[in-house]
Order: C-alpha cells, then structure tokens, then sequence
C-alpha cells in the first residue's frame, strides 16, 4: 500500500513556523489525502513488460535444458537451506499454492521442480519427467521428456500425482504409467528391493495459474535444498 505525500505542505508549514516564533503549535497538512493510493492492474507486475521478458526467459531455460544443453547462463536463484522438519515443505506449499508429499522422514528423493507462470486465464498443472540418466546412472546424450498423467484441474490432486510421479522415477525397472492409478496407501507401503532410495532425475510439475508470480524453484532431495530461480 503506498501513500502520496504532499512536500509543499511541510515547506509552507516550516515557513510559517520561522515566521511566527509566538505559537508552539504544528501547523495542519494542507490538502493531505487521508485516502491510500493504490496501483492501477496495468501497473500491477504480473502484466508489465518486465514480467513478459521474464517468463520468455524462463520458458528458453526450460526448453534448453529439457534438450539437455549445459547452460551458459545462470538465472538468478535465491537459495533457501535447512534441515529435516526445517518448514522447506511449509515454504514450497506457500509460494506454488500447491500441496506436496510430506512423511516421516527423507521424503524428497528425486529433484521436484516447478515452474509457475501467471500467462494464462484458469489454474491447471501438468507433471512431466524428466529423464536424464538411466538405470544405471549413465547421462542419456538427450534428456527424455514423458508427461505423466492428465492435465490437472484441482488443487487438491496435485500431491497424489507428484507421489505417483516420484515412485516412477525411482523405479526405471517400470513403465511409468503402471503408477497413474497407484493410490497413496500403495505408494507409502512399497516394498520394492529394485526401488532407487535417491534420483537424479527430475519431476518437472508446471503450474499456470493468473494468480501467481512468474517464478521457477527445485526442491532437491537429501539434505533438502530449495533453490529458486
């Protein structure tokens, strides 16, 4: 919230006071407005020009790295480090507006990246792979992209199908659709020797939604890390 200040009025209140040394009392603010001043929408941040050079950006960084490119620019990142149980999860959840997995323990073994982007008119979510290594650990000449799932359109399915997303990239042994009906008692009870305990490939979920701030961030696995960009 901002609110306009009228300098002429403090000059011709000090002005009066240096002339008259008889009164102690403080002049009032003349024509002061009592009334905040609020941004216009066109000058709101999501829809300025700014805002479309960001997301054109993020979308090319996007792009290249889902060619599997070695990047040579790095985009601005704040960083966000803690511990198990630190709130990283309370975080994520704040600033995508989605739930995500949360259990005792590591819960995060695979990288979980979100993209956010306002260009849009309603809220959906769709959850691609990334593959980027194969089974055993080898670095593919090209990432593989496979889209998980159907386009979401409630809030409230996103943190199932990022469970389900998760459990098909620790398991390369299997077709990742054997998991879009997999439910959460399944998903939490897994007892799969051939399972990966940790992932270096990615759970890509892109959120559109005209409510939001043009942002991108990871959530890394392990000693769990958040980084934003």
């Amino acid at each position: 919230m901002f609110r306009r200040r009228n300098l002429s009025a403090f000059t011709s209140g000090a002005t009066q006071s240096q002339k008259s040394s008889s009164t102690t009392s403080i002049p009032p603010i003349a024509n002061a407005s009592p009334e905040p001043v609020f941004l216009e929408p066109e000058d709101a941040i999501s829809s300025s020009e700014y805002a479309r050079k960001c997301r054109e950006l993020m979308d090319l960084y996007k792009n290249l790295k889902d060619l599997g490119a070695e990047m040579f620019f790095d985009m601005p990142r704040i960083t966000v480090i803690g511990g198990q149980s630190a709130g990283k999860s309370s975080l994520v959840e704040a600033v995508s507006g989605i739930n995500v997995p949360r259990d005792a323990g590591t819960c995060t073994r695979c990288p979980m990246e979100c993209a956010m982007s306002s260009s849009t008119e309603s809220w959906s979510c769709q959850i691609t792979l990334r593959i980027s290594v194969d089974r055993n650990g080898n670095n593919l000449a090209a990432a593989d992209l496979i889209p998980f799932g159907p386009i979401i359109t409630d809030r409230k399915d996103v943190e199932l199908w990022i469970r389900r997303a998760q459990a098909a990239i620790l398991s390369p042994h299997l077709s990742s659709t054997e998991f879009h009906t997999k439910g959460l008692v399944d998903l939490r009870s897994r007892n799969d020797p051939q399972m990966l305990p940790f992932s270096t490939n990615v759970v890509h979920v892109e959120i559109k939604d005209p409510d939001v701030t043009d942002l991108s961030f990871i959530d890394l696995p392990g000693n769990i890390r958040t980084r934003m960009w």
